[in-house]
């Protein structure tokens, strides 16, 4: 297994951890008689919500520089010097360096 592959599975088990406990939690209370308030369930709801968006901001933005590394080191050219009876330098992919 890759490294994103873990850390993937652990934050799907994070996020679904967090809403199935965050809801039975909701349920309890919203049950109770004494402590249904609005206020609570609302708040018990934004922590759940604040929670969810840490943890996937946090896959998403690993994603992006992952990506973002990758297509830099796809961009950078590949140079080539061989020396002999005909010395020459190639680069992969041409370069239009010098073209005026």
């Amino acid at each position: 297994m890759k490294v994103d592959t873990i850390k993937a599975f652990f934050t799907y088990l994070t996020a679904y951890t967090i809403i199935v406990g965050g809801g039975l939690f909701l349920f309890h209370v919203y049950a109770d008689p004494v402590a249904t308030t609005v206020g609570i369930i609302a708040i018990v709801s934004g922590f759940i919500g604040a929670a969810i968006q840490f943890v996937f901001g946090q896959e998403i933005q690993s994603r992006t520089a992952h990506q973002a590394a990758a297509a830099t080191a796809a961009a950078q050219p590949t140079v080539t010097a061989t020396a002999g009876p005909t010395p020459s330098v190639t680069t992969s992919p041409a370069s239009d360096a010098g073209q005026g």
